[in-house]
């Protein structure tokens, strides 16, 4: 994943995900899980339970194709963790960059 496949303003929207965020301390290396949204939009990025990130249109469009084809996520972990400046909120925001695994079925 690269930063333009990151939801970038997912974070300063929802009040909740920041302080979980905040009070984690979420690091690179820390394993995270991939789900689709329930209108099937985007993928949200999971840590325990609750939505950290979410992906970009055109990353979830590579990666609805990417199933279609009959691949599997079979693992997902932070691999960056990158910082953003939201003029909206004016504050930082963590983007989460995830390194996907997929297998063929």
């Amino acid at each position: 994943m690269q930063l333009e496949d990151a939801y970038l303003s997912y974070l300063s929207r929802n009040t909740y995900s920041q302080k979980y965020v905040t009070k984690n301390k979420i690091m690179a290396g820390t394993t995270v899980q991939l789900k689709m949204d329930n209108n099937a939009k985007g993928y949200s990025i999971m840590h325990h339970n609750t939505i950290i990130g979410r992906t970009s249109k055109k990353f979830t469009h590579m990666l609805k194709h990417s199933v279609s084809r009959n691949y599997t996520i079979a693992d997902c972990e932070i691999e960056y963790v990158a910082k953003w400046f939201c003029k909206e909120t004016e504050q930082f925001n963590d983007i989460f960059l995830c390194r996907i695994m997929l297998i063929k079925e």
